[in-house]
């Protein structure tokens, strides 16, 4: 491909994923509500433990649901829940908005967009380069989907749903470190994806599957590095959720 052609071709990938991202922004900006709904209240609207300083200890190290409102710590299946990367964001967001919905609904959608963004462009390294136009027209379809699928509009509209975005794009971001070959920040990458969501724990063994079946590349090293971050988090989560004291 000559260069001014390889220009053109940049400059046409270049707007479709802007256009990928206006797209998204105009289909979720009208629920950008400054009113605090559902979980929502009782993680941030009455949740003492991310409003006062003296309390960040605790709400970091122990278990997501361990919020100061007794009403929603009815369910004990929420005490094996520990997120403390969405907390901690929680924490900084409440610091800047306070309680002002609409500003933890920004950083949602802003979120998406972001893990938008890393989709199209992990999906454009899968595409095998063809002619011009079928490439960017298979990424930009399976991009919309994953941008537009009405599963995403709980995770953006609900800011209890922003721990599907903070695991999404670690996941993301995990996927592209380790197609780089950088499979310990890869794996790094992971472990703070499992601190977002439990979820997360299969993004290892399907980026392995992907490269050992797929690619037939086995590459023990690539895989030790991938794992043992991963398997360090999974430790301290159990420790923190299972073993430690949890104060109510």
């Amino acid at each position: 491909m000559g260069y001014d052609a390889l220009v053109a071709s940049e400059r046409w990938w270049g707007a479709a994923s802007i256009l990928l991202a206006l797209l998204t922004v105009l289909v979720f900006i009208p629920g950008l509500s400054d009113e605090f709904t559902w979980d929502d209240n009782g993680l941030i609207r009455t949740n003492e433990n991310i409003q006062r300083p003296e309390r960040y200890g605790e709400a970091l190290t122990s278990h997501f649901w361990n919020v100061s409102s007794d009403a929603t710590q009815a369910n004990e299946a929420y005490n094996h829940l520990y997120r403390p990367l969405v907390t901690f964001a929680y924490i900084v967001q409440f610091r800047l908005f306070g309680l002002h919905a609409a500003g933890y609904r920004l950083v949602s959608l802003a979120l998406h967009v972001f893990c938008c963004a890393l989709a199209f462009f992990w999906l454009r390294r899968r595409i095998p380069p063809g002619e011009a136009l079928r490439p960017l027209l298979a990424v930009s379809l399976g991009a919309t989907v994953f941008a537009l699928h009405p599963s995403r509009a709980e995770a953006v509209s609900w800011i209890s749903g922003s721990t599907e975005l903070w695991m999404c794009a670690l996941v993301l971001l995990a996927a592209l470190a380790f197609d780089s070959n950088r499979s310990w920040l890869a794996g790094v990458l992971l472990a703070f994806a499992l601190f977002a969501k439990e979820s997360a724990i299969v993004a290892a063994p399907l980026l392995l599957a992907d490269r050992f079946l797929l690619q037939g590349r086995r590459e023990r090293s690539a895989s030790i590095a991938l794992v043992a971050p991963v398997v360090v988090a999974l430790l301290a989560r159990l420790w923190v959720v299972d073993v430690a004291p949890v104060s109510y």
